[in-house]
């Protein structure tokens, strides 16, 4: 899950003539949380398999493949025209391709008639 927090700070200086200034600053997530989302699928796509063996000494971080996928498509896929042992294979971890917008400023000043 996400959360962000935003924080607004708002100044009125009263002037002559019934004139206001005002002067705002406003913070945007604050805590810098810089989520990701949008998560990539690519299981149909054979660079998304590692061998288990390989991703011990890779920095890329697996998971299981899921079993809703069937041993004969992953053999189409992976080692077509040998056998096909599941436990030797893992998927990548998919990756957010998207990220949520880091902190932000923003400084306002306006006179109000």
């Amino acid at each position: 899950s996400h959360h962000q927090m935003d924080l607004n700070y708002t100044q009125n200086v009263p002037m002559s003539r019934g004139l206001n200034l005002q002067f705002q600053v406003a913070v945007f997530n604050v805590m810098n949380s810089q989520t990701g989302y949008d998560y990539e699928t690519r299981i149909s796509n054979p660079s998304a398999f590692i061998k288990r063996a390989d991703a011990s000494t890779s920095s890329t971080p697996v998971i299981d493949i899921p079993n809703s996928i069937s041993d004969a498509s992953l053999q189409k896929l992976l080692t077509p025209g040998a056998t096909f042992v599941r436990s030797d294979w893992a998927v990548k971890a998919p990756q957010p391709k998207t990220f949520y917008a880091p902190r932000r400023y923003q400084l306002t000043a306006r006179i109000q008639f």
